[in-house]
């Protein structure tokens, strides 16, 4: 039997109800003979991030259970169950009938278009976090090794705030005042003062640090503190990983929509995926080792930004527990 965690999101119609439906045919069909190794947190009402305007509350909640199926399996269950409820998929992070995702499936490490475990942003979502503390809290993240318990507490001792990698560091802090600039408008965006460099983002808040020498990219020789932070903010929380240096002047596929063929784009990024062991067989040392990271492709300007701004969002997302 293996452990396995679902997270839950609903905002369309009785989200409540349809949650508790889904949870129901998760049970049927991943653990049918053993209900007492299904386990669904508290429902949490939060407000929408990332995706379009105009959408109401979300409906969140996590599911840790033990199943026999294989984590494709799994994946189809959930997929079935989905169509099963309603849920169709036209844009990305819309409004929806229903969402479920795996977030973790014992260690186990996959990178493709199609299926990603752990969860790519699940780290830096509180409204996926604080649901799984309440049921799997001592499960373990294979990517960073940290437990669901001490994501929740870091992300709680340091707020929002990020690193951001990107193999020209003039990039990285080029993107970082972009963003910053762009929220002028609802809180200015200033730098920090110290040898930190870090950048206050406006909106909910929260800091990038542009990575003046990033090891992602360095020699195996890694010094042994090469992401000091000198400024009076907390040391960042996630570190952002920008695949692609040509960030503003790429010409991928509109990533908003949710056609499979646009995630065709993804396939460029497996050897960095592969680099942040994000995927099995991961060369060398793993140079951020302890840390949560986020793989982002930065092909183009206004999705690396939105990408930023919806990260830094998730990290104080305000839960409403039902």
């Amino acid at each position: 039997m293996a452990r396995c965690t679902i997270s839950f999101g609903a905002n369309i119609g009785n989200a409540a109800a349809t949650v508790r439906r889904a949870a129901d045919r998760l049970q049927q069909e991943l653990c049918p003979d053993q209900a007492s190794h299904f386990r669904l947190s508290a429902l949490y009402e939060t407000p929408p991030v990332g995706g379009p305007g105009g959408q109401a509350p979300f409906v969140n909640a996590v599911a840790a259970l033990e199943t026999s199926a294989s984590p494709h399996e799994v994946w189809a269950a959930i997929r079935r169950i989905e169509s099963e409820l309603g849920r169709t998929r036209s844009q990305r992070w819309e409004a929806r009938k229903i969402d479920l995702d795996i977030l973790m499936y014992e260690d186990v490490r996959i990178w493709t278009p199609q299926l990603k475990i752990p969860h790519p942003r699940m780290c830096m979502r509180r409204f996926m976090l604080i649901p799984a503390r309440e049921v799997a809290a001592d499960m373990r993240d294979p990517v960073s090794g940290l437990t669901i318990q001490e994501l929740v507490q870091r992300l709680e001792e340091r707020g929002p705030g990020i690193y951001l990698h990107a193999r020209d560091p003039r990039s990285a802090r080029s993107i970082a005042r972009r963003l910053a600039h762009r929220d002028a408008s609802q809180s200015p965006g200033t730098e920090a003062s110290g040898a930190g460099g870090g950048i206050f983002v406006g909106g909910s808040g929260g800091w990038i640090h542009p990575v003046s020498t990033s090891p992602v990219w360095s020699a195996p020789s890694v010094p042994s503190s090469p992401l000091g932070n000198d400024t009076a903010t907390p040391p960042p929380f996630l570190h952002v990983v920008l695949c692609g240096e040509e960030a503003g002047q790429g010409t991928s596929p509109d990533r908003s929509t949710a056609d499979p063929r646009s995630a065709v784009w993804e396939t460029r990024c497996l050897d960095m995926a592969r680099c942040l062991h994000l995927c099995p067989n991961g060369p060398g040392q793993d140079v951020l080792a302890g840390e949560p990271r986020y793989l982002l492709p930065a092909d183009t300007l206004d999705w690396t930004l939105h990408e930023l701004r919806a990260a830094l969002d998730a990290m104080t997302c305000p839960l409403s527990r039902l």
